[in-house]
C-alpha cells in the first residue's frame, strides 16, 4: 500500500455524498412524518417507552440514524486509498468513533425523545456538509467553493453550541434523559467542540493572518 498510487474515488466518492445528503433529507423528513418537529423539543418531551405505531417508527428512525454513523467510518477508508493520512486526524477518529458511540447509546437506552434534537440539528448539517463535499468534486467548482470551507467548520461549531444548550436545559428541567448519558454526552460535546475551535483557528485563522503579512 506504502508504494501504491493514490486511488482515483471521484466517482464513488461523489455518489457517497450524494447518497448520504439524500438519506439526511430523509431522516428529517420521516422523523417531520411521525410528528417530531424541531419545535417540539423548545420545551421538555418526557422519554415515553410505551409500545405505539409512532414511537416505534420514531426508534426504528434512530437505529437507521445509528446505522448511517457506521457508514460514514468510509470517510476513514476514503483517506487511506488516496494517500490522504494527514486528514485522519485524532479529531476525525475521535469524532466518528464518540459519535456512532453515543449515537448507540441513544438508540438503546434514549429512542426518540430528547434525542431526536442533536439528530435533526445534526442532519441539517449534514445536508450541507456533504452538499459542499459533492459539489467540490467538481474542477471546475473547486475555486469558487474554496472561501465557503472555513464556514463548514463554523456551521459545526454552532451546531455544537445548541446542542449543549439544549442539554443544558434539558438536565437543568430534569426531561428524564438518562443522568449517566447525560453526563457522558455533554462533555463529549464540549471536548469536539474546542477540537473543532482549534482546528479552524491553526487551519483558517493562522492561513489568513500568514496572507495579511
Amino acid at each position: 500500500m506504502k508504494n501504491r498510487r493514490p486511488y482515483d474515488l471521484k466517482v464513488i466518492i461523489a455518489a457517497y455524498n450524494f447518497s448520504m445528503i439524500v438519506m439526511c433529507c430523509w431522516i428529517i423528513y420521516a422523523y417531520h412524518q411521525v410528528g417530531f418537529y424541531f419545535s417540539t423539543f423548545m420545551s421538555c418531551v418526557e422519554m415515553d417507552f410505551s409500545v405505539n405505531p409512532t414511537l416505534m417508527k420514531g426508534l426504528t428512525i434512530t437505529w437507521l440514524v445509528m446505522m448511517t454513523k457506521v457508514i460514514e467510518l468510509v470517510d476513514t477508508v476514503f483517506f487511506v486509498l488516496r494517500k490522504k493520512q494527514k486528514q485522519v486526524s485524532v479529531l476525525h477518529v475521535y469524532h466518528h468513533a464518540s459519535t456512532l458511540f453515543l449515537c448507540w447509546l441513544g438508540a438503546k437506552y434514549v429512542g426518540t425523545g430528547v434525542a431526536i434534537f442533536s439528530i435533526l440539528v445534526n442532519s441539517v448539517v449534514h445536508v450541507l456538509m456533504y452538499s459542499y463535499y459533492f459539489l467540490s468534486i467538481f474542477n471546475n467548482l473547486q475555486r469558487r467553493l474554496r472561501p465557503i470551507k472555513p464556514y463548514i467548520t463554523v456551521i459545526q461549531m454552532v451546531q455544537f453550541t445548541m446542542i449543549l444548550v439544549h442539554l443544558a436545559v434539558t438536565a437543568y428541567f430534569d426531561c428524564t434523559l438518562p443522568k449517566a448519558i447525560l453526563a457522558m454526552y455533554f462533555p463529549n460535546v464540549i471536548v469536539i467542540f474546542y477540537m473543532f475551535y482549534m482546528f479552524f483557528k491553526s487551519t483558517y485563522v493562522r492561513e489568513s493572518n500568514k496572507g495579511k503579512k
